[in-house]
């Protein structure tokens, strides 16, 4: 890891005027280099008396408990290349962030080494009443707005690092926690998520140009939301065991922008098939490519498993998938009794720049699912570009009623709701 240059907190307050904050101001504290953990929180805590905690250049920082960030605004942890190595208990976030809002984390890499374990880099939390595991007090400010801008966060293997960034609602108290935004960062060899949505108040949660790899042999997702909502923008999604974007219990509407993935077993799952969960979700993909090469055994490169609405546009499928699988997009929600159709999804305008694959179902669906087909062109086995079929498979082989048969040539579009119309 690069050697530390500085580490700066900044505050804007009215009433914080005074002279910078340095933690090797509290060295009395605590043991510089071997635990500077008492000398940055004694430095954090002594705001907003002092606007600005900064640390001296040339150090490396080692942490062997959280750090808490309480009621804070207007902050910047600039670190100018600093490191900050895990040394703390494995249940444990590096950074605790609590009813603080527009305070940006930025420019500092965050490393932990086997056999430490980091349960997460940053935990951002609303909270109330002062839980005793908080060192907070006072009414809770917003917990908003807050960013995470060029910073690297690096395990050296499965099992080091669970989370790279959790939303949660571990303190009594869900409200806000919303309107994060990660920008320009990276996150390597995560095990569960490299983001964690765990909120139902986590709403507009941004990610842009955010790349982040899974520890070899991990079954996590890029991005896992069991509630609240996001935005995803560019970035790099790697070696993700169970998808690169995973959603639960979210509702969205969540907006997959120009992703780029290699080395994962699907783009998106949303829900597990037959899924019958009775409030609508909101998934939309436009551009962005996938790679097929450890695509999942069913071949389901976006399975969407909820009611509710997908839309998929202009992305591209390519690679060489394991032999035997056809990758597909599917869309197999569970049918909630009493409800009508409760699903559609879009499909169009992708590329499956995949030898064959103008020879299988792109798409599948339950025959009640309002669905529409246009314009993706395939490959043929001998590489050339070709409309893609336009029949819809049913989940198990075979054609829906009404569609073209395997042999019949196709237009590359269809639409159909228990069949084509």
């Amino acid at each position: 890891m690069t050697p530390a240059i500085a580490l700066l907190f900044l505050v804007a307050s009215m009433q914080g005027v005074g002279r910078d904050a340095s933690p090797e101001e509290f060295a009395r504290h605590c043991a510089p280099g071997i635990d500077d953990t008492a000398c940055w929180q004694a430095a954090l805590s002594s705001l907003p008396a002092r606007r600005v905690v900064a640390a001296a250049s040339g150090r490396k920082y080692r942490i062997t408990k959280t750090l808490t960030v309480c009621n804070g605004y207007e902050g910047i942890v600039d670190g100018h290349g600093a490191a900050l190595e895990w040394a703390g208990p494995p249940d444990a976030p590096m950074f605790l962030i609590v009813n603080t809002y527009h305070t940006t984390f930025t420019n500092f890499a965050i490393a932990v080494h086997a056999p430490r374990r980091l349960q997460s880099a940053f935990e951002f939390a609303s909270a109330k009443n002062d839980p005793p595991s908080i060192a907070c007090s006072g009414m809770p400010r917003p917990a908003s707005k807050n960013s995470i801008v060029h910073v690297a966060v690096e395990g050296d293997g499965l099992n080091d690092i669970d989370y790279g960034v959790r939303f949660t609602n571990r303190y009594r108290y869900d409200a806000n926690n919303d309107m994060t935004r990660i920008v320009d960062s990276n996150f390597v060899n995560i095990t569960n998520a490299v983001v964690s949505v765990e909120t139902t108040q986590s709403h507009q949660i941004e990610l842009i140009d955010v790349t982040g790899y899974g520890a070899p042999g991990n079954r996590g997702c890029f991005v896992h939301a069991d509630s609240g909502f996001l935005s995803s923008i560019g970035g790099f999604q790697g070696m993700w065991g169970d998808a690169a974007f995973c959603v639960n219990g979210g509702y969205g509407p969540f907006s997959i922008i120009n992703a780029n993935s290699e080395g994962s077993a699907r783009l998106v799952r949303v829900g597990m098939r037959g899924d019958v969960a009775n409030y609508p979700v909101s998934v939309n993909v436009s551009g962005g490519r996938f790679a097929v090469d450890a695509v999942a055994a069913d071949g389901h490169v976006i399975s969407f498993n909820r009611l509710g609405s997908l839309i998929v546009v202009g992305l591209r499928v390519d690679g060489g998938p394991p032999r035997g699988v056809e990758p597909t997009i599917s869309v197999q929600p569970g049918r909630v009794a009493g409800s009508s159709a409760g699903a559609a999804a879009v499909v169009e305008g992708m590329v499956y720049f995949i030898n064959g694959s103008s020879q299988w179902h792109t798409v599948i669906a339950e025959p009640w699912i309002d669905l529409t087909i246009h314009g993706n062109v395939c490959v043929t086995q001998e590489g050339l570009a070709t409309a893609c079929r336009g029949e819809v498979g049913r989940p198990t082989d075979g054609a829906l009623p009404g569609t073209r048969s395997q042999t019949e040539p196709s237009q590359g579009s269809s639409k159909h709701d228990a069949g084509v119309r």
